[in-house]
């Protein structure tokens, strides 16, 4: 009796568990997460044909009654039929310098479903423009619009930017959880702004091909009181720096030959009033050199100035030699410059109590806007060589002056190597 009782008693237990599984869950909600999905399979197929732990009749087995069971309760109470509403790109941004990378973080949202979520993946559907993306993944690489869409990966969020033109850049990506049809996993799409400040240590660079031009302007005519300067550090003996002048009349250019630094001034009626030699200074190292123009008792003087030089005395000259051809930075008569140049600037009022006197910028190429004569009061610096949007070199200065990089294949501003691999397909 015992027995029978015992018996009856497990048989109703048993009956009572199933019961709690119907009742407490959908059949075949093993995991208890209120959707019979994929994790919940896994259990059945672990369980198939060994043991009870996919039991969803109540024989003590996981055979096809229970695959039955569970195929008739597939999906349900998952959300959207279990695969999930698409995922919400959201838009981001970052800033950082030119010329160096700035990683951006790609974002968006996600509803956890299909279940379990994968990570989700990253997708660019647009390029940014006079800029370069890298997938940071080992192996990946960089990668050009003509690969796009763009998956990254490792299911990566992080995209690498590099540009050599200050300003706002932006592209455009999608992100993607896998959801299948009807809904799809496939996002909205959304924007990075990547903002980037051109980089404090900027020069320009020339191959002997490129040139800058700046439209004519008072401030670049050589009269009493004005002076040019410029630092650079040059890669062949011969080329032309710097000039305003045409092919004949008045106006000025500072060529290298032999090494050396040549000031030439010509007058209204192509008269050559200086032709003003320095030392060589084609030794890979940064040079300040400067021209000036100024009047004393009368008379007017030209001189060429270079850093920790005072042998050049100043040279009588007369005439007038303001013109209306534009600067060129680069290249002059002569030819073209290779090497880099930095710090140009335009002095408009020069008072010197000594021509080579010394350099106030002690701090080089990258100092203060002190100036490169002995004078009191200081002088007046009209211009001011400032990196523009990449193309172009700006004024910072009030005069809000203008240059434009003739080829950024010859001219351009550096570093300017790209810190990328490039990408293998």
């Amino acid at each position: 009796m015992k027995s029978v009782v015992k018996k009856l008693v497990l048989s109703f237990l048993l009956f009572m568990g199933f019961m709690v599984n119907l009742c407490a869950a959908i059949p075949g909600d093993f995991d208890r997460d209120g959707c019979v999905y994929l994790s919940d399979l896994a259990v059945l197929a672990s369980a198939w044909l060994t043991d009870a732990g996919g039991d969803l009749t109540g024989d003590d087995a996981t055979d096809m009654d229970d695959f039955a069971v569970f195929a008739a309760h597939w999906l349900s109470g998952c959300p959207h039929g279990g695969v999930g509403t698409p995922p919400v790109a959201v838009n981001v941004s970052a800033m950082g310098y030119t010329h160096e990378p700035v990683a951006v973080t790609l974002s968006a949202t996600d509803d956890g479903y299909p279940n379990p979520p994968a990570r989700l993946m990253y997708v660019i559907t647009s390029y940014p423009a006079n800029a370069q993306l890298q997938d940071p993944t080992p192996g990946a690489g960089l990668f050009y619009s003509r690969h796009l869409p763009w998956t990254l990966s490792s299911r990566n969020n992080v995209v690498w930017f590099w540009s050599e033109q200050a300003g706002v850049h932006t592209f455009n990506y999608r992100a993607n959880d896998g959801g299948t049809a009807p809904v799809g996993g496939l996002s909205n799409a959304a924007t990075a702004q990547v903002t980037l400040t051109a980089w404090p240590n900027d020069c320009l660079s020339f191959d002997g091909r490129g040139y800058v031009t700046f439209a004519d302007h008072d401030y670049y005519d050589a009269k009493s009181g004005w002076a040019v300067h410029l630092w650079l550090r040059t890669r062949s003996p011969m080329g032309g720096i710097i000039s305003k002048r045409g092919d004949s009349g008045a106006g000025w250019q500072i060529d290298l030959v032999g090494g050396k630094p040549v000031f030439r001034l010509w007058d209204s009626d192509g008269t050559q009033q200086a032709a003003i030699t320095g030392y060589r200074i084609d030794d890979g190292q940064w040079r300040s050199i400067a021209a000036a123009v100024w009047e004393d008792e009368g008379q007017l003087y030209a001189a060429l100035l270079i850093q920790d030089d005072s042998t050049e005395l100043p040279v009588p000259i007369s005439g007038t030699f303001t013109n209306s051809e534009p600067v060129i930075l680069g290249r002059t008569a002569r030819g073209g410059y290779r090497g880099e140049i930095d710090k140009l600037r335009f002095f408009a009022t020069i008072n010197l109590s000594s021509p080579y006197g010394g350099f106030f910028d002690s701090d080089g190429r990258n100092g203060t806007e002190e100036s490169p004569f002995n004078w009191f009061p200081r002088s007046v610096v009209r211009f001011m060589f400032s990196e523009g949007s990449g193309t172009t070199v700006t004024d910072n200065k009030a005069s809000a002056l203008t240059g434009t990089l003739s080829s950024l294949d010859h001219v351009r501003w550096q570093p300017w190597n790209v810190p990328f691999v490039e990408v293998l397909n």
